[in-house]
């Protein structure tokens, strides 16, 4: 596996051969003798709920029909379309960052298979370079959880998790849509007896040359990304069990102009590889999980016209070693250590540097007759001048009737600086405090069945409240070029709904449900004289983002309709300038058939079905309506 991935990497020609290799043993696999139904797709709840640590916490997995409509968009727009979450978007295929209850990129964890891969230079990801059909489960935990997942964990964690499959499966997807827009991704899950793997090739290019008026087309903004991730699961024995992922991904784009500006030149190319190796120990009460990363991130950002050659080359090792103890059969107790070092080779520091960290942490957790509670304590201490301030959760849930749910929970977070707040040649800033703060929510769940008619009604509403000191923001300096300072206290505060009907029958089912997210996230301290953003909204914080859909299932016809309304976005500080609020519609219906052991699906999709004009960031128009189609080929 390593040397297939390692040659991947070096030449884009293995690509082809891979995926015609893949194709070629799907026709070989015909030949196998095992016979296993087609699952059918289902609308899934959060394996999460149950998790040691999650009491109190309001988690979101994205369910198996939008994932198998958005299959081949990026992350970025089954976040966009399926969650409260907002995302900072300034183009497909351009950059796509998220900001959860009122915070920035920076402040939300970026979890794969529990391996941080926020860029260490940066502090955040980019999702509109992963592409959804590569992970099993997408889950949106909200709220401070630095106790349980350490520096930048402050608004939520977003997980994209992998799973091993005790079955053999192939799958091929190919999409052909609008702005010469083509897609292709392959998988095949092979088990047998204690052995497990998988492989999933991809690539995606678009030439992305949609109107961004009545006669002019989006220029210089072409991208491609292709890749391969695989990994491997083996059980020893009862006792002894291994796995171990791997991912390698490359994106080169070039980057569009504002419209107002005729100057293309830019273009960047990114390119990640990830590795992640876990053993777990389990016998009778005792759990022990240890687990090694290495994640290299390199970033080449080139402007001819502006002369900027920015190249980077960071490299991150990780190990963490956690214990899991029953003390009783409603009583667990964990603790474990973590480790981490960046090491940053790039032309835009004045040296090589590095950060080096370690935390150690411990919890509780006790269930007491439909009452259940966690406590999480974090400590952690690094080669930075400020010291780390000590974290910790505590989080309850209370069943107080069996269709009605109480819970809540209360933290303290941080978020360190990133490689570039300290090194940035020039601008660098090694005093920098860690940002810190506190928040806690409550919230309720109602739920509502009917057996006799399949009937469930579902509804959550959450109410939080944030303060965060010691924000690091950007400004200009004495020399005129811009240099990080802790200069701000950001108060966020807001409430969240969940809300869903679903009726099965026994030809399929009908689901309509609607999230909406109010959100006041303004400055309330600043160090400058005369700031005019005190008690202002924070830029690029929408206070009303509303996500509306309607999933429809009978026999072998399924589709999605997605609404998202998102309101004013303020793009400057003292909030004299904004955009305007848009409306988003989409449209997807898909038709599968079976034959032996087959099943081909065809999904034809309207994306903007109404043709709005609207810009998510300023000067950046999105597409107007567009179309797609998607063939899937599915062998079991």
């Amino acid at each position: 596996m390593i040397i297939l991935i390692t040659s991947f990497a070096m030449n884009k020609f293995y690509y082809i051969f891979y995926i015609l290799s893949f194709i070629s043993f799907l026709s070989i696999a015909q030949n196998l003798k095992d016979t296993i139904d087609l699952q059918e797709i289902e609308v899934s709840a959060s394996r999460f709920k149950n998790h040691f640590f999650q009491s109190g916490k309001k988690i979101q997995e994205i369910d198996s029909i939008q994932k198998e409509f958005f299959s081949m968009n990026s992350v970025s727009d089954i976040l966009n379309y399926g969650t409260s979450v907002f995302v900072k978007n300034y183009a497909p295929g351009a950059i796509a960052s998220t900001s959860i209850r009122g915070g920035n990129a920076q402040q939300t964890a970026v979890l794969w298979n529990g391996v941080n891969i926020n860029h260490p230079m940066l502090g955040q990801a980019d999702f509109s370079q992963y592409i959804t059909a590569l992970f099993d489960h997408i889950n949106i935990e909200y709220g401070a959880s630095s106790a349980l997942w350490g520096s930048g964990a402050v608004n939520g964690n977003i997980q994209l998790d992998n799973t091993f499959s005790s079955q053999f499966l192939s799958d091929i997807k190919c999409r052909f849509g609008s702005f010469n827009t083509y897609s292709l991704f392959g998988k095949i899950n092979l088990a047998k007896q204690k052995f497990q793997t998988y492989v999933k090739p991809y690539y995606v290019y678009s030439k992305n040359d949609y109107s961004i008026g009545d006669s002019l087309k989006l220029k210089n903004a072409d991208f491609s990304i292709q890749g391969l991730m695989g990994g491997v699961s083996y059980q020893f024995n009862a006792y002894h069990h291994i796995q171990w992922h791997s991912w390698y991904n490359e994106n080169n784009r070039h980057i569009p102009n504002n419209y107002f500006f005729n100057n293309y030149a830019a273009n960047q190319w990114d390119k990640n590889f990830r590795n992640t190796l876990q053993y777990t120990y389990t016998k009778n009460k005792i759990k022990t999980d240890l687990k090694f990363s290495y994640l290299n991130d390199v970033l080449n950002y080139k402007d001819t016209l502006a002369r900027i050659n920015s190249y980077s080359n960071v490299h991150t090792f990780q190990t963490e070693e956690i214990g899991y103890f029953s003390i009783s059969n409603n009583a667990s107790l964990s603790f474990g250590h973590q480790w981490v070092y960046n090491l940053a080779l790039t032309n835009n520091y004045l040296n090589n540097e590095y950060l080096n960290r370690h935390s150690v942490f411990a919890g509780w957790k006790q269930d007491l007759k439909g009452f259940c509670y966690n406590i999480i304590i974090r400590k952690e201490w690094a080669n930075i001048r400020s010291q780390i301030p000590f974290t910790g959760n505590v989080g309850f849930e209370y069943q107080w009737f069996s269709f009605l749910k109480l819970k809540g929970q209360a933290s303290l977070f941080y978020r360190l600086p990133t490689l570039n707040d300290l090194f940035w040649k020039g601008s660098g800033n090694k005093d920098l405090k860690p940002e810190s703060g506190y928040h806690y929510e409550g919230g309720i769940v109602w739920d509502f069945i009917v057996s006799s008619i399949k009937l469930k009604i579902h509804s959550e509403m959450t109410a939080f409240n944030k303060w965060t000191k010691n924000w690091i923001i950007w400004l200009p300096g004495g020399s005129g070029q811009p240099v990080p300072k802790n200069i701000a206290a950001v108060w966020s505060r807001g409430t969240e709904t969940d809300n869903y009907l679903l009726v099965k029958t026994s030809s399929g089912f009908m689901q309509i449900g609607m999230s909406s997210a109010y959100v006041l996230s303004t400055i309330e301290k600043s160090d400058l004289e005369n700031d005019a953003s005190i008690g202002r909204q924070l830029i690029y914080t929408p206070r009303y983002n509303i996500n509306g859909y309607s999933k429809f299932k009978f026999k072998n016809f399924i589709s999605l309709i997605t609404y998202q309304y998102v309101g004013y976005r303020f793009v400057s500080s003292d909030n004299l300038q904004w955009l305007k609020p848009y409306s988003v519609i989409n449209f997807s219906g898909g038709y599968h058939f079976k034959f032996y052991r087959h099943t081909i699906q065809c999904i034809v999709g309207i994306n903007n079905i109404l043709n709005t004009s609207y810009m998510i960031v300023s000067q950046r128009p999105m597409p107007g309506r567009n179309y797609f189609l998607q063939i899937d080929w599915n062998f079991r």
